[in-house]
């Protein structure tokens, strides 16, 4: 696994186009907001000439199948470290998140110490 890397390779997606699929999708989402994020997203692919093809081979991709590997994979969400998958992150920090960051949700912080727990940095 590479860790340099903002996005997991073989992403397809853009930081800013998996925000514009999770509030299309959202069911607290305005209709205007679903039609704005759809034409959005829609055109940041087409700028980038991202291809049908790899969109549709892109959503048969396995999700991960255990829980540690869920958490692993898991981005963080703010801080130095935004953007980054867990098991990339330094465990000091992911430990003083889980002491000293009041506003990191309870999800967040169960999947840090799933991370923690695993003790490798794979």
């Amino acid at each position: 696994m590479e860790c340099s890397a903002d996005y997991e390779s073989g992403s397809v997606f853009t930081e800013r186009e998996e925000k514009l699929i999770r509030l299309g999708l959202d069911p607290a989402a305005a209709p205007g907001e679903v039609a704005n994020s759809g034409a959005n997203l829609l055109q940041s692919l087409r700028k980038r000439a991202v291809r049908a093809d790899a969109l549709i081979l892109g959503s048969q991709v396995k999700a991960p199948e255990t829980p540690l590997e869920r958490a692993r994979q898991r981005k963080m969400p703010f801080g130095r470290n935004r953007g980054r998958r867990l098991d990339c992150i330094e465990p000091s920090y992911l430990r003083w998140v889980l002491n000293k960051a009041d506003y990191a949700s309870l999800e967040l912080k169960e999947a840090i110490k799933l991370v923690l727990s695993a003790g490798d940095r794979s």
